[in-house]
């Protein structure tokens, strides 16, 4: 086979689809098979090799072999490279209420074409400490614990910060915390409540 046109190096983002093609005439009937990083891809069998939603995974070298009866020819080497970006949020947390001396749960979810390196959840601008997880749990509720609470998710593309969602303070035991809160304000229910957890 005489090989007349060589596949073409291609800079594509994240999740995209791209080709590489191959020209070759000769002798009837011809077979291909691509190649990627010398590893011969089972599905790579006609003239074009078609890649679909690529992530880091599949930068590399791609290259075909055509043959006939007579034998077979290699083409050129072509570059994949695949560009990464940061992480999309998909799921922001949702703002909930939780007793005092309860806990609350904050998910978060993220698509990334590049791992995912990192979580860190913040309550207003200060970093929650230890908090390094898709999901905060914030136990032992108390004034101090609420507020504004999202998170930052990185890759080695960069970060994505989610929506905040909002931890406020609701009723323990019964209709009466509200007269409580209205006699007292929030410091007379929490020493009120505190009293009952004894």
């Amino acid at each position: 086979p005489v090989l007349t046109q060589d596949p073409v190096s291609s800079v594509i983002p994240c999740g995209a689809n791209t080709t590489f093609a191959v020209t070759a005439g000769g002798a009837q009937p011809l077979a291909y098979q691509w190649y990627f990083n010398s590893n011969s891809i089972p599905w790579g069998t006609n003239a074009i090799l078609t890649l679909t939603n690529a992530s880091a995974a599949n930068n590399g070298f791609y290259f075909a072999a055509a043959t006939n009866i007579y034998g077979g020819i290699t083409s050129a080497a072509a570059t994949l490279t695949v560009t990464s970006s940061p992480p999309l949020i998909t799921f922001d947390p949702q703002s909930t209420t939780a007793p005092c001396g309860g806990s609350a749960t904050f998910p978060v979810a993220a698509s990334s074409c590049a791992p995912i390196t990192g979580y860190q959840w913040f309550l207003g601008a200060n970093p929650v400490p230890g908090a390094n997880a898709a999901t905060l749990t914030v136990g032992a509720m108390d004034n101090s614990k609420l507020g504004a609470y999202y998170a930052v998710v990185s890759n080695a593309a960069g970060s994505a910060i989610s929506a905040a969602a909002y931890l406020t303070l609701g009723f323990t035991e019964n209709f009466d915390d509200a007269a409580t809160v209205a006699a007292d304000g929030w410091q007379g229910y929490n020493t009120r409540s505190e009293e009952q957890h004894v």
